[in-house]
C-alpha cells in the first residue's frame, strides 16, 4: 500500500490531463473522481497518478486486494503520506 502511494506522490505513475467527470475517456474508461484523493482518475483497474489506488469499484469498507487494504485504510495512509512529506 505505502510504496504505491509514495510511487504517486513521487510522479512515477506520470500526470495525466483529464477530461470532465463523467467524460468517456476512451472505449474502456470514464473519467471519475478517485475515492482516495478526490483528484480525477479512471475507472475499470486502472490507477490514479495523484494516490496509486487502483480503481477496482469496491464499497469504501471492502477489502481490496489490489491495494492492500480498504479504501478507508488507503486515505489515511495517503493523508499521512502527504503530510510526512511536506515536513522534508
Amino acid at each position: 500500500m505505502k510504496e504505491n502511494i509514495y510511487a504517486a506522490l513521487r510522479g512515477e505513475y506520470g500526470k495525466r490531463d483529464l477530461p470532465p467527470v463523467g467524460t468517456s475517456f476512451d472505449e474502456d474508461h470514464t473519467v471519475i473522481v478517485c475515492p482516495v484523493c478526490n483528484h480525477k482518475a479512471l475507472d475499470n483497474y486502472d490507477i490514479c497518478c495523484h494516490c496509486g489506488w487502483e480503481y477496482d469499484g469496491f464499497a469504501e469498507d471492502h477489502y481490496s486486494a489490489a491495494n492492500g487494504g480498504s479504501i478507508i485504510e488507503y486515505r489515511k495512509e495517503y493523508y499521512k503520506a502527504i503530510k510526512e512529506m511536506s515536513k522534508k
